[in-house]
């Protein structure tokens, strides 16, 4: 009688380490169908050329407000932040981005023409009608002159978060948790022109505990600067932006039902109605004698 040859188990699950091996592959099969679905859909978001995908006067998902953490809201149960920026120190070039659901996607970068005219005439044809939209637009300048003349905002990595630290190190910590989750979606090209080195910042403590930093400004190239200001943008918000100004008077998320408010409401309501009921005294205020008056 031949005897039956049986397939190793695993020694936890008791299931066959081959099937455990093809569950394995299939469930990875699976997850980058999935993320190649969810790229798709994300790069469509950004395009305002494709239709229902994206209405250029629709209004914005998320609010904005400068430099101070960020306070988003819901659309249709989906947090959609639309991005772009813009970096003309070294060399001219943009992005455009979405932040949903916590995930960061990038798209290609574009080269912008090298001659300040040129690049305002190129900028101006989309750009002012994303910011309408409620796009996040940052553009990284020294003069602000371009970020006037396309509505958007402009910023320096060298900048003072509202917390007081620089820019820079407020969006490298972001950017290593965006990465340690693995919520950063690069362009399909060129992925390593946009890592960011852990040497690009050190941080030591002078004698009083202060923290002293040190960055490697050197290091950085067009494509880190991008990858910089948007991982920035997640956390930045423009306060006297249209969009935030609208967000502020919606009220999707500050008239949300909560039980402590029904309480307070209640409460109060009897306040008012003991204070209706109540009938004052015709004594009220009568002095009886020098240390004794009716209330």
């Amino acid at each position: 009688m031949a005897a039956s040859r049986l397939q190793p188990q695993d020694a936890v699950t008791g299931v066959p380490e081959e099937q455990e091996r093809q569950a394995v592959e299939n469930a990875k099969l699976m997850l980058v169908a999935q993320l190649a679905q969810y790229k798709r859909e994300s790069v469509s978001e950004l395009d305002d050329s494709k239709g229902p995908n994206f209405d250029i006067s629709a209004k914005p998902d998320t609010e904005t407000q400068t430099g101070r953490p960020m306070r988003p809201f819901n659309v249709g149960g989906t947090m959609i932040q639309r991005i772009v920026v813009i970096s003309t120190m070294k060399k001219p070039v943009m992005v455009r981005a979405v932040f949903k659901d916590g995930d960061l996607l990038l798209e290609d970068r574009k080269r912008l023409p090298p001659t300040r005219k040129a690049m305002l005439s190129a900028l101006s044809k989309d750009i002012p009608k994303m910011v309408r939209a409620g796009f996040k637009v940052l553009v990284e300048e020294i003069s602000g002159d371009i970020a006037q003349h396309i509505g958007a905002v402009r910023i320096r990595l060298s900048d003072k978060h509202h917390d007081g630290r620089p820019v820079i190190v407020v969006t490298v910590e972001r950017y290593h948790e965006l990465k340690s989750q693995g919520s950063l979606i690069y362009p399909p090209k060129g992925k390593s022109l946009y890592d960011i080195s852990p040497s690009l910042l050190d941080v030591e403590f002078n004698p009083a505990g202060e923290p002293v930093y040190r960055i490697d400004w050197t290091s950085l190239t067009p494509e880190h600067v991008l990858m910089l200001l948007v991982v920035y943008s997640t956390v930045f918000n423009n306060v006297g932006s249209e969009a935030y100004i609208n967000a502020m008077h919606s009220t999707g998320v500050d008239n949300a039902f909560s039980p402590l408010t029904a309480l307070f409401n209640l409460v109060g309501a009897y306040d008012r109605q003991v204070e209706k009921d109540t009938v004052s005294s015709t004594l009220t205020g009568t002095r009886i004698d020098k240390q004794t008056v009716i209330l």
